[in-house]
């Protein structure tokens, strides 16, 4: 249970820096620490689309947190308002590369387990953005290898998802 209010805190974090510059994002862009896309779908059309892109990859969805309900039931002992709608984030694993990064080194763990996640800002009901993390670890040629394998899933996740 722990892992998920990492989760959850990470995501929050990422997506109030996100939420204040959507303007400036386009389909597909990597942000540094993180790749963003957009859809012009309903945000549900987007998370199942999420969710089966993961299937179809022959994965397993392990868990959905709901983060924007999260914002919303805070925000008033916060006293302030989130700028999101909705707010989704997707936990799942690939065992193959995985496998391949704990061992490239056992630092790797921490990609373990991989986000993609999906929102949608008030201001802009049209727009669902969706992405997910770079992974990040250790270094060295087979890490770095297995990180990249790890990005390039997810980047086809969120790209099949936007189709």
């Amino acid at each position: 249970m722990k892992i998920s209010y990492i989760t959850t805190a990470a995501l929050t974090l990422a997506l109030s820096l996100t939420a204040s510059m959507p303007a400036m994002v386009t389909a597909g862009e990597l942000h540094g620490s993180y790749y963003l896309s957009t859809s012009s779908n309903e945000f549900d059309v987007v998370v199942a689309d999420l969710q089966d892109a993961i299937v179809n990859q022959g994965l397993v969805v392990d868990f959905v947190g709901h983060s924007g309900d999260m914002l919303e039931r805070t925000a008033e002992a916060l006293e302030t308002e989130s700028p999101l709608s909705a707010a989704q984030y997707i936990n799942f694993c690939s065992a193959k590369l995985t496998h391949a990064a704990i061992a490239a080194s056992p630092e790797n763990m921490a990609i373990c387990p991989y986000v993609v996640f999906a929102y949608q800002v008030k201001s802009e009901p049209d727009t669902v953005y969706l992405g997910f993390r770079r992974p990040a670890g250790a270094t060295g040629e087979a890490s770095e290898q297995a990180l990249a394998d790890i990005e390039s899933l997810m980047q086809a996740l969120v790209d099949e998802a936007t189709e």
